[in-house]
């Protein structure tokens, strides 16, 4: 009776309309089901290129080992970065910088954007390079390659920073960055009892690994997750 009755009704052309409105319905569900999954994964994938990471500890003080060691057996990406303001000298002036001491795979999401000496773009800080802010040229009066003095260091200029993944706008911002190498961090004689100093460790994994890392560790007073 019920195939009946669904043959006539179908015949009729009674259900067309019907039929075809929930068509219509489900799939506008779908394609805007689908469209939010990939707009939500597009911000995800920004947020984390902005970062340099998935997941950022950030202290006053160096990561502590229980989270560096977690993060190894978890099989997560490290890299290790220290901010703070010192001074930069020229034989011709003086200049208050804001310093970034980064591993050689810094950043571990989104591009950093280096013009070198030969016009072309390098990624990443290798050792016994320093790379800074254009504007910093024409205020110590310096060219690329000319020796820079960062606090107690004296490191050749091996380019300027053409784009750098962290950078929020700053209306009130008047430091020039510079990117140094960890490797060079302790020439410089800018880390002392008291200093402002920030220290940042950057982590790569899976969504599981990251999670666990955050959950397994009870933050401290001046630590943070980002």
């Amino acid at each position: 009776m019920i195939l009946r009755w669904s043959w006539r009704e179908i015949w009729q052309g009674q259900l067309w309309p019907v039929m075809a409105a929930l068509t219509l319905i489900v799939a506008c569900v779908v394609a805007l089901s689908a469209l939010a999954i990939r707009v939500e994964k597009v911000m995800t994938d920004q947020g984390r290129s902005m970062m340099a990471a998935d997941l950022v500890f950030s202290s006053a003080n160096p990561t502590p080992e229980l989270i560096l060691q977690q993060a190894q057996e978890q099989d997560v990406t490290l890299s290790s970065q220290v901010r703070f303001q010192t001074m930069a000298f020229s034989d011709s002036g003086m200049q208050l910088v804001s310093v970034k001491s980064v591993e050689s795979n810094y950043p571990l999401r989104g591009e950093l954007l280096l013009n070198g000496a030969d016009n072309q773009i390098h990624s990443q800080v290798k050792p016994g390079e320093v790379w800074i802010a254009d504007r910093l040229l024409s205020l110590l009066e310096l060219n690329i390659g000319d020796v820079i003095a960062i606090g107690d260091a004296e490191l050749p200029i091996s380019g300027v920073i053409e784009s750098e993944p962290e950078l929020a706008f700053n209306p009130f911002r008047t430091m020039p960055s510079v990117f140094i190498h960890q490797a060079d961090l302790d020439k410089t004689g800018a880390i002392q009892l008291g200093s402002r100093v920030q220290y940042r460790t950057l982590f790569k994994g899976n969504d599981s690994a990251i999670s666990l890392l955050q959950s397994d560790y009870e933050l401290q007073a001046g630590e943070r997750w980002i």
